[in-house]
């Protein structure tokens, strides 16, 4: 009888433990559109308060912490610039530079 009491019990704790997990990970994948559109914004703050930067067509979008840089700059080092002004932000955790060269 013990051992079945035993047995339920981890049973009922199993269950339980993966109905939270469950829930954790539901949760956490609310949560990164909220963050993605927090870190999007902040990367575009970067950018405008950046004089190498600031006058630049640059679209930002963010993905699971993952940066998109699209537009178009007039130099090489205004496209360096941008992926690491986007990388200085708290929370990505990478990024995608499309951004195109047009003089």
């Amino acid at each position: 009888m013990r051992h079945t009491t035993v047995l339920a019990t981890s049973a009922i704790l199993s269950g339980a433990l993966a109905g939270a997990c469950f829930a954790a990970d539901r949760n956490s994948k609310s949560i990164q559109p909220e963050k993605d559109s927090q870190i999007s914004q902040m990367v575009q703050a970067v950018l405008a308060a950046d004089r190498d930067t600031q006058n630049t067509s640059i679209t930002v979008t963010t993905e699971n912490g993952v940066v998109s840089l699209n537009g178009a700059v007039k130099t090489p080092a205004q496209k360096q610039r941008a992926q690491r002004d986007a990388l200085s932000v708290q929370g990505v955790a990478g990024v995608r530079n499309d951004l195109a060269l047009r003089p």
